[in-house]
């Protein structure tokens, strides 16, 4: 399958990007802001995840604009590059997505509004030429592109699961996987869902 090209200008929506995992890092982006945050996997994680998707719906409703999630996804292996994807790590990170896919449905978000994107696709738009190897150079790079764009973010108590949903939020902008789950689907949300 050819994956769609990428816009040079940001898309005109509001999305929300999902690192999943035992921290699950999440961003809010509209083309003027960023939100981010993180969700531990504890008791009451699951009304988090509502309040979170429940706040991206209503960002998009007040600024009408359109609602796109984009969630990380892993695959074995990738590609022998990284040896944390093992059997246990997988198994956490699919249950992790089953949560929030859970919280999806009980929002009513399209299933045509949900972009998967791989880790190392993300990671290598957002932080190439940065010379990140590991997963600290990965995450310290992170917030490094997210606070360059929103220097406001900087002063703030986060953990560096919420920047990488941050990039996820600046990859998913101007990704051609975004503009075709826009142009593929019914407005949504509208007024009156």
């Amino acid at each position: 399958m050819v994956k769609p090209a990428p816009v040079w200008k940001p898309h005109s929506a509001v999305l929300l990007g999902v690192d999943t995992g035992a921290q699950s890092g999440w961003g809010i982006w509209t083309p003027k802001t960023l939100h981010i945050g993180t969700i531990f996997n504890r008791v009451g994680a699951e009304a988090e995840r509502i309040q979170v998707v429940e706040a991206a719906i209503q960002i998009a409703t007040a600024a009408d604009l359109d609602l796109v999630v984009v969630a990380e996804k892993w695959t074995a292996g990738m590609g022998g590059k990284d040896r944390r994807m093992n059997a246990a790590t997988l198994m956490g990170l699919g249950g992790a997505w089953r949560d929030w896919q859970r919280v999806l449905q009980h929002c009513r978000v399209p299933k045509k509004r949900i972009v998967r994107v791989n880790a190392r696709t993300w990671q290598g738009k957002m932080l190439s030429g940065m010379g990140a190897r590991t997963s600290e150079q990965l995450k310290r790079a992170a917030k490094l592109v997210v606070c360059s764009r929103f220097p406001k973010l900087a002063a703030a108590e986060h953990t560096p699961d919420a920047f990488d949903g941050g990039c996820i939020c600046l990859w998913g902008s101007q990704s051609g996987e975004v503009g075709s789950a826009l142009a593929n689907s019914r407005r949504w949300p509208t007024r009156n869902r």
